[in-house]
């Protein structure tokens, strides 16, 4: 596969369409399917996507992990089955006075349980929980614990409040609005979600599926893998670039330096991708390997 076909692409999806469909034609334009994301974002929701292209999909466990920030709007006085616009309400109530809802906040700082919505990817029983909630089964879906560590108020126009959120991987914006307005004793449901960014990759970095070209806007993999913290960048010998191609057992004596980082992304002199490895206790390991030169 040409190289020119694989890397790292930071997508912003728009409100409207799911993150399939623009899936659908970034495949389109890149002329093969081999395409990843970490992170859907639901059909009403706007923002980042992080889109791993070609070789490159078995990079995508190390975007799993990395915090978000998100702009959300909680609409008060109605909360649906889906916890969006999309969904049937279920619960209505008193529009909450600004103090109620203010004095709540704190309680969602920091690490807190959480209970997803009963319409989300989660897996419950092998299958997935929209699934089970569409053919109206009865089950219960996990609650989790995540870290919320920014909750701020940029605007108060109830009953719409707009918050910037910056959290942990696995957190629910949906499940957090239903929970703030069940604090003061209210109903409230997510009517917008915008995601501005994953880890250091902005959505302000994004490009709109429809305006995709694939030799403008693939990241090649130094441009990306030297902004994640947890992963080092460093040369090797030219020596033993075939014995890494190949898979062999790595030997701390082909690194130009002393790795510092538990996951390193090794490169030839040349700035050709090679592999990504990661220290063990036994030593070093392969996460992914390029076995061919780069086209």
């Amino acid at each position: 596969m040409s190289e020119k076909r694989s890397g790292l692409l930071l997508l912003h999806k728009v409100p409207g369409t799911t993150s399939f469909q623009d899936l659908r034609l970034i495949k389109k334009r890149l002329g093969h399917g081999k395409v990843g994301h970490a992170g859907t974002l639901d059909k009403f929701a706007e923002g980042l996507l992080i889109v791993a292209c070609g070789r490159y999909t078995r990079l995508l466990s190390l975007f799993e992990a990395l915090d978000k920030t998100y702009e959300a709007r909680l609409l008060f006085g109605t909360e649906t089955e889906t916890l969006d616009p999309e969904g049937e309400p279920t619960r209505r109530s008193d529009i909450p006075t600004y103090g109620e809802v203010e004095g709540v906040l704190p309680s969602f700082m920091g690490r807190i349980e959480q209970l997803p919505p009963r319409y989300s990817a989660i897996h419950v029983g092998g299958k997935r929980a929209y699934d089970l909630a569409r053919r109206g089964e009865d089950f219960q879906v996990p609650s989790r614990v995540v870290e919320i560590k920014r909750l701020e108020v940029i605007r108060a126009a109830l009953p719409e409040l707009d918050v910037i959120i910056d959290c942990s991987k696995g957190t629910y914006i949906r499940s957090l609005a239903r929970d703030i307005a069940r604090g003061c004793g209210a109903a409230a449901h997510l009517s917008k979600l915008k995601r501005l960014s994953i880890g250091p990759f902005s959505l302000d970095e994004g490009v709109k599926a429809e305006d995709f070209d694939p030799e403008r806007h693939l990241m090649s993999p130094e441009s990306f893998l030297e902004r994640l913290d947890q992963v080092e960048i460093m040369k090797v010998q030219e020596e033993v670039v075939p014995r890494l191609r190949q898979g062999r057992k790595i030997n701390a004596t082909w690194f130009l330096g002393e790795p510092k980082k538990n996951i390193v992304a090794l490169f030839d002199q040349q700035q050709n991708f090679l592999a990504l490895i990661e220290r063990h206790q036994d030593g070093w390991v392969y996460r992914m390997v390029i076995p061919e030169a780069a086209l």
